[in-house]
């Protein structure tokens, strides 16, 4: 039997195509401005309505009912298909054709393969892809920004898809990417300072109200990145795999790009995470690309349903990138897909994007009070239950002390959807580590961290 969600994805709408329909592996414009392209478009900064509030923009590693791309890689797509459904972006019918042609061609199983016929320029999904959102009531939505490229098909991509999942979709009214935007679930996000001067004509005040408005975020850190010289996107110098973790890229002495990621690490230091925690900062040791003033694109990777996917290039730093993924998220299965000539700025996170599940439970914990010697530590979880269903019981809080297992804790209900919980007072230096299940009345599960146990939340008491 073929699923709503399979016959909603195998629609094609009626959007006018304003160029004509090219297989993938023929959309050849680059992931920066094309010469042709140098000079831009004015764009309407009009904003939509916005949702109901309050709002929180999905962080990566939420969980994804498909993974989304038209990057013809066979080492990527075949990866993709073993861990989960997989939609393949498609011009046509024609197209769609020609990819079911290139699977058979390169030995792919197409059981968990699904399409979506929409019109693109090119392939680089994450930065014209939607956003998506949970808003004031717990329904999903997406964010529709403008792509900051005179590329009409790409731009109208995430309506294609709001379409295709029957939800609601938002326009904030800013010149965005996907590829220089991080957000961790719970009110933080991270970009570039190129936000602010690709909406020049607002004021900064104003792009910061319609972050809130549109996207729920109340933190917005932002960050120089080489204006000029590269295309300042978060994605090309640092990756957010978890809300208190980062892997964030280390460059050699001497390269022009060391500064800026340095002083990103250094204001990250000095930042908590929205757990309330100190941030994990990994470094990423960047590793040139011979013959090019470029580096590899380890950096670059993409998270979907527990899995990692970064580039691979076939010696050695292929295994030293896997590790340091591999100890920032335990528990992941953490997958090397081959680069393919692809380099720093220019990789898997740009090349795929996600449709998120929308009949999943959401939990969302934050540390309201800190943990402090003579007090105890208190923990609030908003609880968002899959559509129809409510939390069964309350969540419940997991935690170690020292090392040593503890009698778990359950959650005490307070207004709307939220819970709370308090970990006992412990003595200075202490090291509490913990997460929260729950469950809801349809029977879906969840932690958060979302690979807890070998994922928790960790803190030393003051």
């Amino acid at each position: 039997m073929i699923s709503k969600y399979n016959k909603i994805l195998l629609l094609s709408f009626s959007l006018v195509l304003t160029a004509q329909a090219v297989p993938p592996d023929q959309k050849n414009l680059p992931i920066g401005l094309a010469p042709h392209e140098k000079s831009f478009r004015a764009f309407n900064l009009s904003r939509g309505a916005s949702p109901v509030g309050p709002i929180r923009s999905l962080g990566e590693w939420e969980e994804s009912a498909s993974a989304v791309t038209l990057w013809p890689n066979a080492s990527f797509i075949r990866a993709l298909a073993q861990h989960g459904p997989t939609t393949l972006l498609a011009d046509t019918d024609s197209e769609k054709s020609w990819w079911k042609n290139w699977l058979l061609d390169h030995q792919i199983n197409d059981k968990d393969i699904r399409f979506l016929i929409v019109p693109t320029d090119t392939i680089w999904v994450r930065d014209y892809g939607p956003w998506y959102i949970l808003d004031g009531n717990g329904k999903m939505g997406m964010v529709d920004t403008i792509y900051n490229r005179p590329r009409p098909n790409d731009d109208k991509v995430p309506q294609y898809m709001a379409q295709s999942l029957h939800l609601p979709i938002y326009a904030p009214g800013l010149v965005h990417t996907g590829g220089n935007y991080y957000a961790d679930s719970l009110h933080n996000a991270y970009s570039s300072t190129l936000v602010f001067r690709e909406n020049s004509s607002l004021t900064a005040d104003d792009v910061l109200k319609r972050m809130l408005d549109f996207l729920g975020i109340t933190r917005y850190t932002t960050a120089r990145l080489s204006p000029g010289s590269t295309i300042e996107h978060m994605d090309t110098f640092g990756k957010l795999v978890a809300p208190d973790t980062w892997v964030f890229s280390e460059f050699p002495q001497g390269s022009p790009y060391k500064a800026d990621s340095d002083a990103m690490v250094a204001k990250l230091q000095n930042m908590k995470s929205a757990y309330g925690t100190p941030f994990k900062i990994l470094r990423m040791k960047m590793i040139s690309r011979e013959g090019s003033r470029g580096f590899r694109a380890y950096i670059n990777s993409f998270i979907s349903n527990h899995t990692l996917y970064f580039p691979t290039y076939g010696d050695a730093g292929d295994d030293q990138a896997k590790a340091i993924y591999q100890r920032a998220l335990p528990g992941y299965d953490i997958v090397g897909v081959e680069g393919e000539g692809t380099g720093w700025g220019d990789s898997v996170h740009c090349r795929a994007n996600n449709f998120y599940r929308q009949d999943a439970l959401y939990l969302f914990p934050e540390i309201t009070q800190s943990a402090i010697a003579t007090k105890p530590t208190q923990v609030r979880v908003e609880a968002v239950p899959a559509p129809g269903s409510q939390i069964r019981g309350t969540p419940v809080l997991h935690w170690w002390l020292n090392g040593a297992e503890q009698t778990e804790i359950a959650t005490t209900p307070a207004e709307g959807r939220f819970f709370f919980a308090d970990i006992p007072a412990q003595a200075a230096g202490s090291k509490i580590r913990f997460f929260i299940e729950g469950t809801d009345s349809t029977g879906h599960h969840k932690t958060a961290p979302i690979q807890a146990p070998a994922m928790t939340i960790d803190m030393e008491v003051m």
